[in-house]
């Protein structure tokens, strides 16, 4: 609701207001309604809305002949307190929520400013929920979706309260984009993801950078690593079966432990100068046994 518009009625007449007090007997003030529903003075909706009549009546029977460009401002509060409430539960909570969307001003046109700063051929893919053709699985793996045009109708609907509670809503389309192509597996949908972080992330630049926040960062965010993993499967096998033949290599070069008396024994046995003396020992045996 345009506080711009309701002021007056959030604030007491003045008393230097001619004869208004002698007309209105039950005066009573936005403020005032917001300050009876903050102590739980309302127990019920039927409660609430009696006194948004009033204000409407004391309006009407006051400004009528009078001030009557302020009738319409006093009926724009009906509208949208029912419009509210038609859309909400009618508990004390929803009964608050309403109070504090009045209380904020010109928040559902500024809403829908921003939204109407994003590109709409751009953001098309956001505006309606993904189809399980394009997106398999896609709910199953988001629990908790929402779109562009639910957003809109929750703007207005009155359902956002604070900046807060809208710029969740946009986070929430960002972050449910990266859970979804960082969870599913199929190539010719993964491919697709890169593509869509720039939409999201341009709108969540857009939304949060209208109200001077900066944009949070995502949660578990990641590169998209597994496409190159799902579309290169035989690049690997082959990189890892080469490092596998690297090593066998490597190992087959490398010296063998040995003990050093059996390498002894090896290499006095094969090496030529021992045989030559054997040989000569041989010989002086033949020559002594001659002798004899």
């Amino acid at each position: 609701m345009d506080m711009g518009y309701t002021q007056s009625f959030w604030e007491e007449v003045p008393r230097e207001v001619p004869g208004y007090y002698e007309i209105i007997k039950n005066p009573i003030t936005l403020k005032e309604i917001q300050r009876k529903c903050e102590k739980s003075v309302y127990k019920c909706e039927a409660m609430f809305l009696r006194d948004i009549h009033l204000l409407n009546k004391n309006c009407r029977i006051y400004n009528e002949g009078r001030n009557p460009q302020m009738i319409p401002a006093s009926d724009y509060i009906v509208t949208e307190v029912k419009s509210f409430l038609k859309n909400s539960k009618p508990t004390l909570k929803a009964i608050n929520q309403v109070l504090e969307a009045t209380k904020s001003g010109s928040m559902r046109k500024k809403f829908s400013a921003t939204l109407k700063k994003l590109d709409i051929q751009t953001t098309l893919p956001f505006w309606d929920d993904p189809s399980e053709t394009d997106f398999p699985n896609y709910h199953k793996i988001i629990k908790t979706s929402i779109t562009l045009d639910l957003i809109t109708e929750k703007i207005h609907s009155l359902q956002y309260t604070s900046e807060s509670q809208f710029l969740s809503d946009i986070q929430l389309i960002r972050d449910s984009c990266y859970r979804y192509f960082n969870s599913i597996t199929i190539p010719s949908v993964i491919t697709k993801g890169p593509e869509y972080f720039k939409i999201v992330d341009y709108i969540a630049e857009t939304c949060f950078g209208d109200f001077g926040f900066q944009v949070p960062p995502v949660p578990n965010k990641t590169s998209l690593s597994h496409i190159s993993i799902l579309s290169k499967p035989s690049l690997d096998i082959n990189l890892s079966e080469n490092k596998n033949e690297e090593k066998i290599s490597k190992s087959s070069k490398s010296p063998k432990n040995v003990e050093p008396s059996s390498t002894s024994e090896k290499t006095s046995s094969k090496h030529p100068s021992n045989q030559n003396n054997n040989n000569k020992e041989e010989e002086e045996k033949k020559q002594q046994q001659q002798q004899q």
